[in-house]
């Protein structure tokens, strides 16, 4: 997949994405994105084949972002088990960090159980001080697909292509 075609511009912050996504604004934690908060979600069909997910919200920089990223993880389960979905997250590996605008990011992988289907994703979370938000990005690929080798390769070049302020 050809990572960085398109920028999509919009709440703030700049996003270099593969082309011919489906993007949808909205999500499970906010009706609508904002500013202050949303989520932009990128999504490569047929099947979907690749789904990137931006969250961002307004808050101060927290103690510890491995602990902001379980606490968002929360907050997706509870709102999964409100709706009646099937969706569960699994730790796999060592943390890693890495920096994104002079940013610390932790970055975690997760196998997702959503709906019957399996999902190797990597999640990454920083606090952007310019903008005071929290920024959570997600890129998952379908479990045991040929994509799944490509992964964290795939998720370097995102964040390359990312700009919070």
């Amino acid at each position: 997949m050809c990572i960085r075609d398109r920028a999509y511009t919009g709440h703030g912050f700049t996003f270099e994405h593969p082309a011919g996504m489906v993007i949808r604004e909205g999500g499970p934690l906010w009706e609508t994105a904002t500013e202050k908060e949303g989520m932009v979600q990128f999504a490569a069909y047929p099947g979907p084949s690749h789904v990137i997910n931006v969250t961002w919200e307004s808050a101060a920089a927290p103690r510890r972002l491995d602990r902001a990223l379980e606490d968002v993880i929360g907050r997706l389960e509870e709102w999964a088990r409100r709706a009646d979905y099937r969706m569960a997250f699994t730790a796999e590996g060592e943390p890693m960090h890495t920096t994104l605008n002079g940013h610390e990011v932790f970055i975690r992988r997760y196998v997702i159980e959503e709906e019957g289907q399996q999902w190797a994703n990597v999640m990454g979370i920083w606090h952007c001080d310019e903008s005071n938000r929290l920024f959570i990005f997600s890129h998952g690929v379908r479990a045991g697909s040929s994509a799944e080798a490509d992964l964290m390769g795939e998720v370097q070049q995102h964040q390359d292509g990312f700009s919070c302020h």
